[in-house]
């Protein structure tokens, strides 16, 4: 019986090891299996800021870069020049004398003068660039889109940047009665002409003379541009001292006057500290007012017409025949005290004074020990006498007169001396005032001054007058 029982659970054990794995399942039922677990529901991504708006490139949206800067001294007129790493181009200078009539075709002529300075792109060539635009076309498309033009945009349109122009001045002469000759020796004469100021720049200046007598933008206009290389500036024009000497036939019966014979003129290029003298006749000397050579001029005798240049010394006291001394603002760049011309004339004598709005000053000034000096200047004031307490302040230091005359916007023309009175000794005091010359001028006014030394404060009293007399 236990064998039986043996067998029949060794049979068994046997069976289960044969059995499929899929029969271990658990049976069938109709309850429905679980759903499989719910996937994670993503998290919402966080919201980014706004990435910031590129802010506009300042370089981009600023002016473009100058090619070039300029830099002008305010007293001496030097001008400086600098052209930019990045520019391409070169500097050239073009110095023009036009032809121009100030009166009657017949009896009067002149010429002005100019300076222009350009930068030209490497590659091109300016006479051609100039020669060959169509500039009627240009000027008709501006006016027709309203713009205005200016000088620096007709040197735009050909690709030239314009730098500088600078205004010479001009020369000539006139008839004082339009379309009537009175003669060589009743001409007006007219020469502001002016050297250049000095200039400087970081690139070499190429410079050229135009061969036709107009300015540059007229030849432009024309097409017809033409130039040739020079040395530089100085050999623009020579400041030539022109002697013209006339004398008068006599007429029978009369002691003078008559029929003007013109005798002699001569072309001086004088040098500093040079004479220049007049003849026993009637003469004409002209000296430019814009050449700095320092000469003296001395009238002779005759009744002579004298033009002051810088620095000279004009002396017509020497006779007594009745001079004319013509005085004229300083064909300068700056304001120019120092080289003024000083003036000796004597009281027959008139001093011509050409501006409208100046004066003449007259200053007694205490040099101390008794010494007494006097003086007159001729200055343009073109805003109006302005004086020292309307431009300077109570506590300022007392300045010098050039100073007080640059911050007033007056400018010095010419000097006189009147003499002086010295009293150092009373038991023999030396007095050699003169009296001073007729002065005569449109719009001339007159003041008085009295100053200790050559300074001016803002108490200084100056009182207007009718003339200017240091003679008691």
């Amino acid at each position: 019986m236990l064998a039986i029982l043996a067998f029949m659970f060794a049979a068994s054990f046997a069976a289960l090891a044969f059995v499929d794995d899929d029969d271990t399942a658990p049976p069938e039922d109709d309850t429905p299996p679980p759903p499989p677990p719910l996937e994670s529901a993503p998290l919402p991504e966080p919201e980014l800021e706004p990435e910031p708006e590129a802010e506009p490139d300042a370089a981009s949206d600023a002016e473009p870069a100058p090619l070039f800067t300029l830099q002008t001294d305010p007293v001496t007129g030097a001008t400086d020049i600098t052209v930019a790493p990045e520019a391409d181009g070169r500097l050239m200078a073009f110095f023009s004398a036009a032809e121009f009539i100030p009166g009657n075709s017949s009896v009067s002529g002149g010429e002005y003068y100019g300076l222009t300075l350009v930068l030209v792109p490497e590659g091109v060539d300016f006479e051609e660039a100039a020669n060959s635009f169509d500039w009627q076309t240009f000027l008709a498309a501006s006016s027709d889109a309203g713009i205005t033009l200016d000088r620096a945009d007709y040197f735009a349109a050909i690709g030239v940047e314009l730098v500088q122009h600078w205004d010479l001045g001009q020369q000539g002469e006139t008839n004082p009665v339009a379309g009537t000759f009175s003669g060589d020796y009743n001409q007006i004469r007219f020469d502001d002409r002016t050297l250049l100021p000095e200039i400087t720049a970081n690139r070499d200046i190429a410079w050229f003379e135009l061969t036709n007598n107009e300015e540059l933008l007229g030849l432009m206009f024309g097409n017809v541009v033409a130039s040739e290389p020079v040395t530089g500036p100085e050999a623009f024009f020579d400041f030539q001292t022109t002697v013209e000497t006339y004398a008068f036939q006599t007429v029978a019966g009369t002691p003078s006057g008559g029929e003007e014979n013109w005798e002699e003129r001569v072309f001086l290029s004088p040098n500093d500290g040079d004479v220049i003298m007049g003849s026993t006749f009637v003469d004409v000397i002209l000296h430019p007012p814009g050449d700095p050579t320092a000469v003296t001029i001395i009238g002779g005798a005759g009744e002579d017409k004298i033009f002051a240049g810088l620095n000279d010394t004009i002396v017509t006291n020497d006779d007594t025949d009745a001079d004319i001394i013509y005085v004229d603002t300083p064909a300068s760049f700056a304001q120019i005290y120092d080289e003024v011309p000083v003036i000796q004339a004597g009281p027959e004598d008139v001093i011509e004074i050409e501006p409208s709005g100046s004066l003449v000053i007259g200053y007694a000034i205490d040099r101390g020990a008794g010494v007494t000096d006097y003086l007159y200047h001729i200055v343009h004031a073109p805003d109006g006498f302005a004086a020292p307490n309307t431009v300077l302040g109570a506590g300022d230091s007392p300045v010098s007169l050039e100073a007080y005359y640059l911050a007033a916007g007056i400018q010095l023309m010419a000097v006189g001396d009147l003499g002086s009175l010295d009293q150092s000794d009373p038991t023999n005091p030396v007095d050699t005032r003169i009296a001073p010359p007729a002065f005569d001028g449109p719009s001339l006014g007159f003041q008085l001054a009295q100053l200790t030394g050559d300074t001016i404060t803002a108490a200084t009293v100056f009182t207007t007058t009718s003339a200017i007399s240091p003679v008691a």
